[in-house]
């Protein structure tokens, strides 16, 4: 477990193997968007939360940095898409409620 803290201002709190973010963590970029869950090998992988700058929240699966699996999209104006990621793109049965 550590923390760096990256030239472009970002902080990542968390496990690490060999250098590499591994495990669990908290990664907050300097632009206010944050990313806490499950990393491998430098990647969101598994499950974690993502709120990004503009607002929007991701609580969902990741694979490889991407939406990918089962997750929740909350908008920032309150719309939500709840249901299927396939490489960050709505995939299959999904419902979407607008704000």
């Amino acid at each position: 477990k550590g923390k760096m803290t990256y030239a472009n201002g970002d902080i990542f709190d968390g496990n690490f193997v060999n250098d590499k973010k591994h495990g669990y963590g908290i990664h907050t970029c300097s632009n206010s968007s944050k990313y806490e869950g499950a990393w491998k090998i430098n990647k969101k992988y598994g499950k974690g939360k993502m709120t990004y700058a503009n607002g929007d929240i991701f609580d969902g699966n990741f694979v490889n940095d991407k939406k990918h699996g089962y997750g929740i999209h909350t908008c920032s104006n309150s719309s939500k898409y709840e249901g299927a990621w396939k490489i960050n793109k709505k995939y299959g049965k999904g419902k979407m409620t607008y704000a």
